[in-house]
């Protein structure tokens, strides 16, 4: 059974900046631009489960099936009212290419309630983000595996991103992951920095703990 694949490899976890609520909102078809079909289906014993059927588009041909699908799930549970989230125990997310089936994956919904909770984290650090809040991220850190505040290197960094591509307009999340290292367990939260004229990657790191609300680590992909 499938729930968050893990991809990557957290060493140390270490952040590296120096270098409205939710964005869950965006749909799948806006995020990937692509098109798709939603149904509530039955398995042989009888289960109901949601079958996503996405078709392949030059986006999702550049991106890892594992952490879009993810995403995709969490898109899609974040829609679901509490009594699918009570009734429905899966989601299955599968890609089409030409009307021909190509992969197919399966969460569980009980095991997207925690995730979901933990993008809710993942949205105010990027909205702190977006609104320069550069302190309040390193309030947020933790502090045993993110020794160093990187409020000032962060600043200096988004400067000469704007100072190359405009101005900082936003964030979208396209990937999701659960990954691990010296730190722990994370899920590691996929999105884009939209800068007027480029969107540039990056990572948040979050502890799977359902008590902790610290970042583990971050990455801007520049």
């Amino acid at each position: 059974m499938k729930k968050i694949a893990s991809i990557a490899i957290l060493a140390g976890i270490v952040a590296c900046g120096g270098e409205s609520e939710t964005g869950l909102k965006p749909t799948i078809e806006k995020t990937y631009e692509t098109t798709l079909t939603k149904e509530v289906l039955h398995r042989e014993n009888g289960d109901p489960f949601i079958k996503i059927s996405v078709e392949q588009t030059p986006i999702l041909d550049t991106l890892h099936p594992n952490i879009t699908t993810a995403n995709m799930a969490l898109m899609t549970y974040s829609e679901l009212d509490e009594e699918e989230r009570t009734n429905i125990p899966e989601i299955d997310i599968e890609f089409k290419k030409s009307g021909q089936l190509t992969q197919s994956f399966t969460y569980e919904v009980p095991f997207m309630k925690g995730v979901y909770e933990k993008a809710k984290v993942f949205d105010q650090l990027s909205f702190a983000l977006l609104n320069r809040q550069f302190e309040l991220l390193d309030q947020r850190r933790n502090t045993e595996a993110v020794k160093q505040g990187i409020a000032p290197l962060l600043e200096q960094k988004i400067e000469v991103l704007e100072e190359k591509y405009g101005p900082l307009q936003g964030y979208e999340t396209f990937g999701l992951a659960e990954v691990g290292g010296q730190s722990g367990r994370a899920y590691q939260f996929q999105a884009f920095l939209n800068f007027g004229e480029q969107k540039i990657p990056y990572f948040f790191y979050l502890d799977t703990r359902e008590e902790e609300d610290q970042w583990l680590g971050f990455s801007i992909q520049n």
